[in-house]
Protein backbone atom coordinates (compact mmCIF):
# COMPACT_ATOMS: atom_id res chain seq x y z
CA UNK A 1 0.00 0.00 0.00
CA UNK A 2 3.05 2.25 -0.07
CA UNK A 3 2.03 3.43 -3.58
CA UNK A 4 -1.58 4.25 -2.61
CA UNK A 5 -0.95 8.02 -2.19
CA UNK A 6 0.67 8.11 -5.61
CA UNK A 7 -2.28 6.25 -7.14
CA UNK A 8 -4.72 8.62 -5.43
CA UNK A 9 -2.77 11.64 -6.63
CA UNK A 10 -2.73 10.26 -10.18
CA UNK A 11 -6.46 9.60 -10.05
CA UNK A 12 -7.13 13.14 -8.86
CA UNK A 13 -4.90 14.52 -11.59
CA UNK A 14 -6.70 12.52 -14.27
CA UNK A 15 -10.05 13.60 -12.87
CA UNK A 16 -8.95 17.18 -13.01
CA UNK A 17 -7.82 16.81 -16.62
CA UNK A 18 -11.08 15.18 -17.65
CA UNK A 19 -13.08 17.89 -15.89
CA UNK A 20 -11.36 20.70 -17.75
CA UNK A 21 -13.76 22.55 -20.05
CA UNK A 22 -13.27 22.32 -23.81
CA UNK A 23 -11.24 25.12 -25.35
CA UNK A 24 -13.66 27.86 -26.30
CA UNK A 25 -13.72 30.89 -28.54
CA UNK A 26 -11.71 33.70 -26.96
CA UNK A 27 -10.75 37.20 -28.06
CA UNK A 28 -8.30 38.87 -28.17
CA UNK A 29 -5.72 36.19 -28.91
CA UNK A 30 -2.33 36.06 -27.23
CA UNK A 31 1.01 34.93 -28.67
CA UNK A 32 0.55 31.31 -27.56
CA UNK A 33 -2.85 30.99 -29.25
CA UNK A 34 -1.51 32.50 -32.48
CA UNK A 35 1.31 29.96 -32.50
CA UNK A 36 -1.18 27.16 -31.76
CA UNK A 37 -3.17 28.25 -34.82
CA UNK A 38 0.00 28.25 -36.92
CA UNK A 39 0.93 24.69 -35.98
CA UNK A 40 -2.62 23.42 -36.64
CA UNK A 41 -2.37 24.95 -40.11
CA UNK A 42 1.10 23.60 -40.78
CA UNK A 43 0.04 20.01 -40.10
CA UNK A 44 -2.05 20.22 -43.28
CA UNK A 45 -3.45 16.75 -42.65
CA UNK A 46 -6.64 15.06 -41.49
CA UNK A 47 -6.43 16.77 -38.10
CA UNK A 48 -6.31 20.16 -39.79
CA UNK A 49 -9.36 19.22 -41.87
CA UNK A 50 -11.16 17.96 -38.77
CA UNK A 51 -10.42 21.24 -37.01
CA UNK A 52 -12.46 23.13 -39.60
CA UNK A 53 -15.45 20.72 -39.71
CA UNK A 54 -17.53 22.26 -36.87
CA UNK A 55 -17.10 25.75 -38.32
CA UNK A 56 -19.17 24.94 -41.41
CA UNK A 57 -22.68 23.47 -41.83
CA UNK A 58 -24.09 22.18 -45.14
CA UNK A 59 -27.81 22.56 -45.79
CA UNK A 60 -30.28 20.72 -48.04
CA UNK A 61 -31.50 21.90 -51.42
CA UNK A 62 -34.91 23.66 -51.38
CA UNK A 63 -37.71 22.82 -53.79
CA UNK A 64 -37.17 26.16 -55.53
CA UNK A 65 -35.39 29.46 -55.13
CA UNK A 66 -31.80 30.09 -54.09
CA UNK A 67 -29.98 27.25 -52.36
CA UNK A 68 -28.53 28.33 -49.01
CA UNK A 69 -25.89 25.63 -49.41
CA UNK A 70 -23.33 26.30 -46.67
CA UNK A 71 -23.27 28.51 -43.59
CA UNK A 72 -19.95 28.93 -41.83
CA UNK A 73 -18.47 31.00 -39.03
CA UNK A 74 -14.84 32.12 -38.85
CA UNK A 75 -13.53 33.08 -35.42
CA UNK A 76 -10.30 35.06 -35.07
CA UNK A 77 -8.49 31.81 -34.19
CA UNK A 78 -9.81 29.89 -37.21
CA UNK A 79 -8.96 32.81 -39.51
CA UNK A 80 -5.35 32.61 -38.32
CA UNK A 81 -5.38 28.87 -39.01
CA UNK A 82 -6.56 29.69 -42.55
CA UNK A 83 -3.80 32.25 -42.96
CA UNK A 84 -1.11 30.07 -41.36
CA UNK A 85 -1.55 27.37 -43.97
CA UNK A 86 -0.27 29.59 -46.75
CA UNK A 87 3.18 28.92 -48.15
CA UNK A 88 6.04 30.88 -46.65
CA UNK A 89 4.32 31.85 -43.40
CA UNK A 90 6.16 31.57 -40.09
CA UNK A 91 4.84 32.00 -36.51
CA UNK A 92 6.48 35.41 -36.18
CA UNK A 93 4.77 36.53 -39.39
CA UNK A 94 1.38 35.73 -37.90
CA UNK A 95 2.23 37.39 -34.59
CA UNK A 96 3.28 40.54 -36.42
CA UNK A 97 0.10 40.47 -38.49
CA UNK A 98 -2.42 39.65 -35.75
CA UNK A 99 -1.06 40.14 -32.22
CA UNK A 100 -2.77 43.13 -30.64
CA UNK A 101 -4.60 43.94 -33.90
CA UNK A 102 -8.39 44.21 -34.13
CA UNK A 103 -10.13 41.24 -35.74
CA UNK A 104 -13.68 40.26 -36.58
CA UNK A 105 -15.94 37.23 -36.48
CA UNK A 106 -17.09 36.40 -39.99
CA UNK A 107 -20.34 34.71 -40.98
CA UNK A 108 -20.28 33.34 -44.53
CA UNK A 109 -23.40 32.20 -46.37
CA UNK A 110 -22.78 30.36 -49.64
CA UNK A 111 -25.67 30.70 -52.07
CA UNK A 112 -25.82 28.33 -55.04
CA UNK A 113 -27.89 29.26 -58.05
CA UNK A 114 -30.67 26.87 -59.10
CA UNK A 115 -32.86 26.45 -62.20
CA UNK A 116 -35.40 28.81 -60.56
CA UNK A 117 -32.94 31.37 -59.11
CA UNK A 118 -32.15 33.72 -60.64
CA UNK A 119 -35.07 33.51 -63.03
CA UNK A 120 -33.96 32.08 -66.41
CA UNK A 121 -33.67 34.50 -69.29
CA UNK A 122 -35.62 34.16 -72.52
CA UNK A 123 -32.86 31.89 -73.81
CA UNK A 124 -33.34 29.51 -70.87
CA UNK A 125 -29.85 30.22 -69.60
CA UNK A 126 -29.70 31.49 -66.04
CA UNK A 127 -27.81 34.79 -65.98
CA UNK A 128 -27.01 34.50 -69.70
CA UNK A 129 -27.75 38.17 -70.29
CA UNK A 130 -29.03 39.29 -66.89
CA UNK A 131 -27.06 41.15 -64.23
CA UNK A 132 -26.30 39.53 -60.87
CA UNK A 133 -29.42 39.61 -58.66
CA UNK A 134 -29.52 41.93 -55.66
CA UNK A 135 -28.76 39.19 -53.17
CA UNK A 136 -28.48 41.48 -50.14
CA UNK A 137 -32.11 42.45 -50.73
CA UNK A 138 -33.23 38.94 -51.65
CA UNK A 139 -31.74 37.46 -48.46
CA UNK A 140 -31.63 38.65 -44.88
CA UNK A 141 -28.79 37.31 -42.71
CA UNK A 142 -28.73 37.60 -38.93
CA UNK A 143 -26.37 36.39 -36.22
CA UNK A 144 -28.32 35.92 -33.00
CA UNK A 145 -27.49 35.29 -29.36
CA UNK A 146 -30.92 35.94 -27.96
CA UNK A 147 -31.08 39.20 -29.92
CA UNK A 148 -29.72 39.99 -33.36
CA UNK A 149 -26.13 41.28 -33.30
CA UNK A 150 -25.47 44.20 -35.67
CA UNK A 151 -22.82 43.59 -38.31
CA UNK A 152 -19.94 45.97 -39.04
CA UNK A 153 -19.44 45.27 -42.74
CA UNK A 154 -20.47 42.98 -45.55
CA UNK A 155 -18.72 41.54 -48.59
CA UNK A 156 -19.71 39.54 -51.66
CA UNK A 157 -17.53 36.89 -53.34
CA UNK A 158 -18.41 35.19 -56.61
CA UNK A 159 -18.23 31.40 -56.93
CA UNK A 160 -17.41 29.91 -60.34
CA UNK A 161 -17.78 26.38 -61.62
CA UNK A 162 -17.45 24.60 -64.96
CA UNK A 163 -20.83 23.01 -64.21
CA UNK A 164 -22.61 26.35 -63.68
CA UNK A 165 -25.87 26.66 -65.70
CA UNK A 166 -24.91 29.96 -67.36
CA UNK A 167 -22.50 31.30 -69.93
CA UNK A 168 -20.34 33.05 -67.33
CA UNK A 169 -19.57 29.92 -65.29
CA UNK A 170 -21.05 31.67 -62.26
CA UNK A 171 -22.39 29.06 -59.83
CA UNK A 172 -23.29 31.28 -56.88
CA UNK A 173 -21.96 33.75 -54.35
CA UNK A 174 -20.66 33.89 -50.80
CA UNK A 175 -22.22 36.61 -48.69
CA UNK A 176 -20.00 37.55 -45.75
CA UNK A 177 -21.01 39.58 -42.69
CA UNK A 178 -18.36 40.86 -40.27
CA UNK A 179 -19.07 41.27 -36.54
CA UNK A 180 -17.31 42.80 -33.55
CA UNK A 181 -16.01 39.90 -31.37
CA UNK A 182 -16.43 42.10 -28.30
CA UNK A 183 -20.20 41.86 -28.77
CA UNK A 184 -20.28 38.06 -29.08
CA UNK A 185 -20.18 35.72 -26.10
CA UNK A 186 -18.55 32.28 -25.92
CA UNK A 187 -21.90 30.50 -26.11
CA UNK A 188 -24.22 29.16 -28.84
CA UNK A 189 -24.86 31.59 -31.69
CA UNK A 190 -27.46 31.06 -34.39
CA UNK A 191 -27.20 32.21 -38.00
CA UNK A 192 -30.61 32.88 -39.53
CA UNK A 193 -31.18 33.33 -43.27
CA UNK A 194 -34.56 34.43 -44.65
CA UNK A 195 -35.15 34.66 -48.39
CA UNK A 196 -37.58 36.80 -50.29
CA UNK A 197 -39.39 33.66 -51.54
CA UNK A 198 -40.20 32.55 -47.98
CA UNK A 199 -37.37 30.20 -47.09
CA UNK A 200 -36.27 30.28 -43.44
CA UNK A 201 -32.93 28.62 -42.74
CA UNK A 202 -31.06 28.59 -39.45
CA UNK A 203 -28.17 26.74 -37.90
CA UNK A 204 -26.41 27.05 -34.56
CA UNK A 205 -22.69 27.10 -33.76
CA UNK A 206 -21.61 26.45 -30.18
CA UNK A 207 -18.85 29.01 -29.72
CA UNK A 208 -18.09 27.47 -26.33
CA UNK A 209 -16.82 24.42 -28.26
CA UNK A 210 -14.94 26.34 -30.99
CA UNK A 211 -11.68 28.23 -30.73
Amino acid sequence: MRNAPARIALALLLTGIIALPATAYVYPLDSTEIRDAYFIAQRNDEQTAEFFLPYSHSLPMPNKGPHVAVISVATPFSQIVEQGGRAGYHPQDLEEQFLGKPMEILVRVQIEFTPSYPAPSATGKTLSVQPLPDLWNDLKIQLRQGEAIPSKARHTYLVYSDAAPNVFGLAGVILEEAYDPGKIASEPATVVVDTRDGQHVETTFNLAALR
